[in-house]
């Protein structure tokens, strides 16, 4: 959430760059450990199934964080821009468009956080049993 919040904030190239590289080091690390705690919270029987959901469900990030971004993108801009801007407001207001569009990620990210949460709850539940 943090990386995701630097990247709204971030005004030069040179922070993209750093920020690529923050999140090249730990993009694997992050995915190797979703992808062994979700084997801890799933059936051992059903494994083949809850993987083949958990691989469709990748398939569906790819799709909707993208539309995410472009519709928040767009529902700012058409909200901010006045009828006959000039075109410092245009570039303004284009500007808050997009650091608002990869803002919206953080939904995401806090949607996750809940359900993580959620599973942490349920896994302590059946632990105590």
């Amino acid at each position: 959430m943090g990386i995701t919040v630097w990247g709204t904030l971030m005004a030069r190239k040179e922070e993209f760059y750093l920020l690529a590289a923050f999140i090249g080091l730990v993009q694997g690390g992050i995915q190797a450990l979703s992808r062994s705690y979700y084997a801890r919270l799933i059936p051992k029987d059903q494994a083949a199934e809850f993987y083949g959901f958990y691989n469709m469900m990748g398939k569906f990030a790819a799709i909707l964080g993208p539309a995410l971004m472009g519709s928040t993108g767009l529902l700012v801009r058409r909200l901010l821009m006045p009828s006959a801007p000039t075109e410092h407001q245009k570039a303004y207001i284009t500007h808050l468009a997009s650091r608002s569009s990869i803002a919206s990620i953080l939904l995401l990210f806090l949607i996750g956080l809940f359900l993580f949460y959620l599973a942490g709850k349920e896994e302590t539940r059946s632990l105590t049993k």
